[in-house]
């Protein structure tokens, strides 16, 4: 007996998922004794492929050129999609069903696999019990399941990773196991290319143990080391980095050989951060040994806090001072502090951590290159390519006081400068000193007199 067929539904649904429209052609064939067969091809929306049914051993194989799935045909409860193609094979009798293929364009939460090869075991004459084997270039998971239980080991290489402020590549070996419905699993691995807030960490080891949604981990870079513990779900973790001559740069401004610690909580995307350091700071003519103390919370990657600085050994250019004091807060994305080096200088200052412009003001009393100075200063609206400024106060050489009264204004190439002209006496002497401008790179003297 031979019948062909032809095969139609306007709605195909597979659990709770909806295929849509699938055709196909097929047919029966039966021979005493010999046959007894149902085959058909099948063809849809996101579903393709052939259907072959021996009724006499009770047989069923699928070959599949596409097989769209999502959560709601696998019944689970994380987001998940993609594309299989292979063969599945079930035998009825024997209560036995393999699975042989590929996945293509898989989504996993937030993971996304291009191409993973996939096989799977199972036995279902009591309880559901198997093998399964997932593997692809970043990702092999290999492992068996009883019911709804799963024991195996992982394996990830370079997984992309991005989440909030932190970016990396994954690597990870471990055990892992989900068992009445709680996930765990041990093991260790590293971290390259490690970004926090787009700057650059590179890479850190470390090892992990997870039970259920909570973890605990422990971590090790170049010049730091980490212990914390967390909670997946709520996205939060609470730690402490230990520095051990860790360095770092940003924006021209070098940290380098910073030791100490820090305390550290991000929960509900809030980061709190405390803790004392030690290390050397330097910005292009500028050098200092540091001891901070801060207290700084982040909320969306804006920081707001106190801090204390104690300088020692600072350099300036041609200067050098033995000690020296920086106090600030951070707040609507502007650092305010107050400076003092060896009680000769004294200021204060805002600076935008959004345009990275500042303003500061402040009086210098003391000895500079032989010369006694008293000077106060504003310095205004000041970048790396502009800035408006004014000095006044006097100059004291020998015997000889001066005034000064001078103002300034630069942006890019282009400089302004005002000093105003003044007169001082020696002995029986006067002596005038008129104005001095310049201007777009003329210098213009008013002259002078004795």
């Amino acid at each position: 007996i031979k019948v062909d067929m032809q095969l139609q539904t306007e709605d195909l649904v597979i659990k709770e998922k909806h295929f849509g429209r699938v055709t196909g052609r097929g047919e029966y064939r039966y021979r005493w004794r010999r046959e007894n067969l149902f085959s058909t091809s099948f063809e849809g929306k996101n579903l393709s492929g052939r259907l072959e049914y021996d009724l006499n051993r009770r047989t069923l194989k699928l070959d599949f050129s596409e097989l769209a799935f999502d959560e709601k045909l696998l019944g689970v409860e994380q987001s998940l999609s993609g594309s299989f193609a292979g063969r599945m094979f079930a035998d009825f009798n024997k209560k036995t069903l393999s699975l042989e293929g590929n996945v293509k364009d898989m989504i996993f939460q937030d993971i996304q696999i291009n191409s993973a090869d996939l096989s799977l075991g199972l036995d279902y004459k009591e309880k559901p019990k198997g093998e399964v084997s997932f593997a692809s270039d970043v990702l092999e998971l290999k492992g068996r399941f009883y019911e709804k239980d799963f024991w195996g080991l992982l394996k990830v290489r370079g997984l992309p990773y991005q989440r909030e402020n932190v970016r990396a590549r994954v690597f990870y070996e471990g055990y892992i196991s989900y068992v009445a419905g709680t996930p765990e699993s041990l093991g260790r691995g590293y971290l390259s290319d490690l970004y926090i807030y787009n700057r650059f960490i590179g890479r850190s080891d470390f090892n992990l143990i997870l039970k259920g949604q909570d973890f605990l981990v422990s971590g090790e870079g170049t010049g730091f080391k980490l212990n914390a513990s967390g909670n997946i779900k709520d996205e939060s973790i609470k730690g402490v980095l230990t520095f051990t001559g860790f360095n770092f740069q940003e924006r021209g401004i070098g940290l380098s050989n910073i030791v100490g610690l820090v305390s550290f909580e991000v929960i509900d995307k809030k980061v709190q951060a405390e803790g004392r350091l030690e290390g050397k700071l330097s910005q292009e003519k500028v050098q200092t040994l540091a001891n901070l103390e801060f207290n700084i919370k982040l909320l969306e990657g804006k920081p707001e806090g106190e801090f204390k600085s104690i300088l020692k050994n600072v350099k300036l250019g041609d200067l050098e001072f033995k000690n020296g004091l920086l106090v600030g807060s951070v707040k609507n994305q502007k650092l305010i502090l107050t400076y003092s080096l060896e009680e000769k200088l004294k200021g204060s200052g805002i600076f935008s951590l959004s345009d990275y412009t500042f303003n500061t003001e402040g009086r210098w009393e003391g000895e500079l290159k032989g010369s006694f100075l008293m000077i106060s200063y504003r310095l205004r609206s000041c970048s790396k390519t502009a800035c408006k400024g004014e000095l006044v106060g006097r100059a004291k050489f020998k015997d000889i006081t001066i005034p000064i009264n001078a103002r300034f204004d630069y942006k890019g190439e282009m400089l302004r400068a005002n000093v105003k002209g003044f007169d001082f006496r020696r002995g029986p002497i006067k002596v005038r000193v008129g104005e001095l401008r310049l201007e777009e790179g003329k210098i213009f003297f008013s002259g002078g007199s004795v």
